[in-house]
């Protein structure tokens, strides 16, 4: 049976669940009582947005990316950086976006070998012309600073920054196309930068989790077959082997204690000639197998790999409402439970359901 609540899943803290519903945050604790502790102020217009699910669709009004770190939450929404003291719960508008609408994860540093902690982001925004694009991490005095910065015409974009405690590294993940669709590996806080594999659509990434001595990723194209991977280094040569296979690109994931999580998404090819075409474009590009949404789960010992849950796309285009797309909190969830929130679905859209995956794994018996 689905748990599902009204709310989208953020992070994992303290044994419990920050969430928001539009711009207020509440707490799910661990007994199942839901606390409100935040509110972060908007314009009287997002108020109307707010009752109509496909306005929130069309507006992407709901927070985008969090973390938590030291004693803050940081929360992206409407275009900058929101701070909550975990304490007192007081909300401070920190950073402010002049390219796109953020990063699509604030990733945290913390006990890397040569680097500073604290949270760190990459800029993502639409960027054809491979303007420069920077990394940006949180500084002592409360501003924002760029840390690292890729040269024009290198990438597009930057998916996510991925720390290695036991590698001593930060994985760098970027898109899109060509050279830009590209894993890199930084050392000694960012002042050194090494590009490892790149130039080929089965390098370009969201998700990545360090896995021994290299990464275990997931592929994220529209345009070809996408699949799990496992990136490592043999006979002094970086390998992308492949794991399994899957049905579509990958955008979000998670980590439990005994699973990595991947969802798939559903999205648009090619843009069309004109832009009203291209934002009703609602056939699915050749990379997505079926236009559904699928958590793959993929165990810690064996890296034996089960699509546990699909939920179906609906009608609304791609562009125009979002892609079809299940997404996780941030954060490790120490059991097997886990929380995702559905966008773009027939059933259960912007609704979070609650699963634990022993059930789910032994309910489908599904491998990818």
């Amino acid at each position: 049976m689905i748990r599902k609540m009204d709310y989208k899943p953020l992070l994992y803290w303290r044994n419990n669940l920050v969430m928001s519903k539009y711009n207020t945050i509440y707490l799910l604790t661990h007994d199942h009582c839901v606390l409100k502790i935040a509110k972060i102020r908007r314009g009287l217009f997002s108020y109307f947005v707010d009752n109509i699910k496909l306005l929130r669709r069309l507006m992407r009004s709901d927070i985008i990316a969090s973390a938590v770190y030291s004693d803050f939450m940081y929360f992206i929404f409407n275009k900058s950086i929101y701070s909550v003291n975990a304490n007192g719960y007081q909300v401070e508008k920190e950073y402010s976006f002049y390219r796109g609408r953020g990063p699509l994860s604030l990733s945290v540093i913390d006990g890397v070998f040569g680097f500073d902690d604290g949270v760190y982001f990459g800029e993502y925004f639409s960027n054809p012309k491979k303007d420069a694009v920077s990394i940006y991490k949180k500084s002592n005095d409360g501003s924002w600073i760029s840390c690292y910065r890729f040269c024009s015409g290198e990438i597009n974009h930057i998916h996510k920054l991925v720390p290695d405690i036991e590698n001593k590294c930060v994985w760098i993940l970027t898109g899109d196309f060509g050279n830009a669709a590209a894993i890199w590996c930084a050392t000694e806080n960012f002042n050194k930068v090494e590009l490892i594999v790149g130039g080929e659509q089965k390098f370009r990434a969201c998700v990545a989790f360090p896995y021994k001595s290299g990464l275990l990723y997931a592929t994220d194209t529209q345009f070809q077959n996408n699949s799990i991977r496992i990136l490592a280094k043999k006979n002094d040569k970086w390998e992308s082997v492949l794991l399994s296979e899957i049905k579509g690109p990958s955008i979000y994931g998670m980590e439990t204690s005994g699973f990595y999580i991947f969802s798939t998404s559903t999205e648009p090819g090619e843009r069309k000639k004109g832009k009203l075409f291209s934002l009703i474009d609602n056939r699915p590009g050749p990379g997505i197998k079926d236009n559904s949404s699928d958590v793959i789960v993929c165990n810690k010992n064996t890296l034996d790999c089960s699509v546990v849950l699909t939920r179906n796309k609906d009608m609304y285009p791609y562009r125009l409402f979002q892609f079809g797309v299940i997404m996780f909190p941030s954060g490790l969830s120490h059991t097997n439970i886990f929380h995702m929130y559905n966008v773009g679905s027939i059933n259960n859209d912007m609704n979070m359901e609650i699963h634990d995956i022993d059930n789910l794994v032994h309910i489908s018996g599904n491998k990818v």
